[in-house]
């Protein structure tokens, strides 16, 4: 850490102990502590300070909200644990009583607080004490209660609490005497201790030093084991992370030892990751940090996009003390723009020891900004998010697009009024290539219109259109499965209605068709042929069709704009249903699903698993008959 000044108040630090700041170390390679500095009208103030990794004294003041007189009879701001961008703080707020806080150090938000207990913490949990020796696991950031323990049966008041890893140390007043121990929260039992003393606890050791001097025992055999001791200790401090004990001899001398620590796999502790990156005109970039329960030899992030599991991205690097830190832009090795959505990252660690696994995490992601996903033309914040939408039409001629929430149902609407009742209405995808899904619209007189509405809007019939020609009425089936021929661009399915000839339109990126391309004969067998989407998660388009008997069965698209030979799911399926729609991903898992209307008005969703099947319908809704088409 480069050199620099502490605030005036500690200038005489070097001869007064007193005046010397205690440190602590964030885990990260950052220094936090409690200050004193002047306020704007010359009083002295406590301060809360942050020194960054490579930053110089004194650091920057990070505020709390807690009491910060100097000469005030309330309790006083002080640290009381640290862990990665979190510090646990006390003290009073202004006109109220003694509080515990957790603050973001990165952004000196005040993430949790609650009335003020004995507490500790470590990674993202907060431990608190309870009555009757138990202690309380909760969420440091929300403060969602995680667990509860029982540590020590005849305390009456827990007032030592410290935590490291698996072990959590606690002392207590009971009737007789006070007691202490070491709960193993993997074990979930309590190691006895002597109560005496000062306790300093690390990974699987414990030092103690009292009246006889100072001791080191092991705690991993379910017991504590003395393991070494000397009779001249003064000051202690004792690294959780590495094992090594500081002391003080009488002759004023440092030592340092390193006591050791049970091997064990390097865990992450804490993580600080966001929710999902934008390629928009002010593009955001995801991010992601990992702290490190011991130093890492070499670490490589993966991103991949969920539905395909296509590997989009990599980031790695080399050693890390503290933590691994990487960002992704949102788009894919080239610098190429990339599908609104879901994605997922999996991180792995090599520890530096070469003891132990390495360290694997894994989460989600949604990406925004991107091209459109199929099926996703609104959000429930306006902008396309990833998930599929419903377009309903009624008999007023309004069109109204029916965001998915991401967790199987739809919330909100995006309508646009003015159109022939007569009028039908296909989603298409993005056929233009300006990120924003467009549709195709059959206004009753044979003729076909692209609209090309902006992100987040339904099309308006008062809009430019491109006109596709005529003829079109000789189609009682038109639907889009996404991309049929691997290019990139939506492409469109049509049955003529008096052959059952099914064509192929293959989709430009100029907002027009290629010439049709027929693909089979006499489909009239089939009541109902829906535009599924990438049902086995290969990427390509594929269909769903119900015959009059009511079998279902799926073809697979094989990206050259064919299908594959027709392949059973189901038999006696869907009688009751009018409309069957292929309406994207609605969960959130990067799987199409499907959304089926039946006579009553009721609305059911099918899961897709992405191995070309579904899970049992489930009824998310009802009254949808006062719509008069869905697609």
């Amino acid at each position: 850490m480069p050199a620099g000044t502490l605030p005036a108040w500690h200038e005489r630090c070097g001869v007064a102990r007193g005046l010397c700041p205690e440190l602590y170390a964030t885990g990260d390679g950052r220094t936090v502590y409690r200050g004193v500095m002047y306020d704007d009208v010359g009083d002295w103030k406590p301060r809360l300070f942050v020194v960054g990794r490579g930053e110089a004294f004194p650091g920057t003041v990070r505020e709390t909200g807690l009491q910060d007189s100097t000469d005030d009879s309330d309790p006083q701001l002080r640290i009381l644990g640290v862990s990665g961008n979190l510090v646990l703080v006390a003290g009073t707020p202004a006109g109220g009583s003694e509080e515990l806080r957790v603050v973001d150090i990165d952004t000196g938000k005040v993430l949790y607080k609650e009335p003020f207990r004995t507490s500790a913490l470590w990674g993202t949990t907060l431990f608190t004490a309870a009555p009757n020796g138990t202690v309380t696991a909760k969420d440091a950031r929300t403060g969602a209660p995680l667990t509860s323990l029982a540590v020590g049966g005849r305390c009456t008041n827990t007032f030592e609490l410290q935590a490291v890893g698996r072990w959590l140390y606690w002392r207590c007043n009971t009737s007789a005497a006070d007691t202490a121990g070491v709960y193993d929260l993997q074990a979930r039992k309590s190691i006895p201790l002597a109560a005496t003393g000062q306790a300093f606890l690390g990974d699987g050791r414990l030092a103690v030093r009292d009246g006889q001097g100072l001791a080191v025992y092991g705690l991993e055999t379910g017991a504590a084991v003395r393991q070494w001791a000397t009779d001249a200790a003064g000051l202690v401090a004792l690294d959780p992370r590495t094992g090594d004990l500081a002391y003080t001899t009488p002759g004023q001398d440092v030592r340092v030892l390193d006591i050791g620590q049970p091997a064990s796999a390097l865990v992450s502790p804490y993580r600080n990751v966001t929710v999902g990156a934008e390629t928009d005109t002010t593009p955001v970039s995801w991010r992601g940090e990992w702290w490190l329960s011991e130093p890492a030899a070499s670490w490589k992030l993966a991103i991949r996009h969920k539905a395909t599991g296509r590997l989009v991205a990599t980031r790695g690097g080399g050693a890390e003390e503290y933590s691994v830190a990487a960002k992704w832009d949102g788009r894919d090795t080239a610098g190429g723009l990339l599908p609104n959505g879901p994605y997922t990252w999996t991180l792995t660690a090599q520890p530096a020891d070469g003891q132990g696994p390495a360290l694997v995490r894994s989460g989600t992601l949604r990406l925004t900004g991107g091209t459109a996903a199929w099926r996703d033309h609104v959000g429930t914040s306006s902008l396309p998010d990833g998930i599929g939408d419903l377009l309903t039409t009624n008999s007023s001629g309004t069109f109204t697009f029916h965001p998915g929430d991401g967790a199987g149902k739809f919330s909100g609407t995006v309508s646009s009024s003015g159109w022939p009742a007569s009028a039908r209405a296909v989603p298409v995808g993005d056929l233009t290539g300006d990120r924003c899904a467009d549709v195709l619209v059959r206004p009753g007189d044979g003729t076909l219109r692209l609209y090309k509405p902006a992100c987040g809007t339904a099309p308006k019939p008062t809009a430019p259109y491109t006109a596709l020609g005529t003829g079109w009425n000789q189609y009682d089936v038109m639907t889009s499965s996404g991309d049929l021929t691997h290019d990139g661009v939506p492409d469109l399915i049509a049955r003529n209605s008096s052959t059952g000839t099914v064509y192929l339109y293959k989709g430009t990126g100029t907002g027009r068709f290629g010439a049709r391309v027929k693909l089979a004969d006499d489909w009239k067998i089939y009541k109902k042929i829906v535009g599924a989407g990438a049902l086995d998660g290969d990427g390509n388009g594929d269909l769903l069709v119900q015959d009059t008997h009511n079998n279902l069965y799926r073809y697979n698209g094989r990206g050259n704009g064919i299908f594959t030979a027709r392949v059973k799911l189901s038999s006696g399926w869907g009688s009751a249903y009018d409309t069957v729609v292929g309406v994207g991903d609605i969960t959130g898992d990067g799987k199409a699903d499907l959304i089926a209307r039946d006579t009553t008005g009721a609305l059911y969703r099918y899961c897709g698993t992405g191995t070309g099947t579904f899970t049992t319908r489930v009824k998310i809704g009802t009254g949808w008959q006062k719509y008069t088409s869905l697609s």
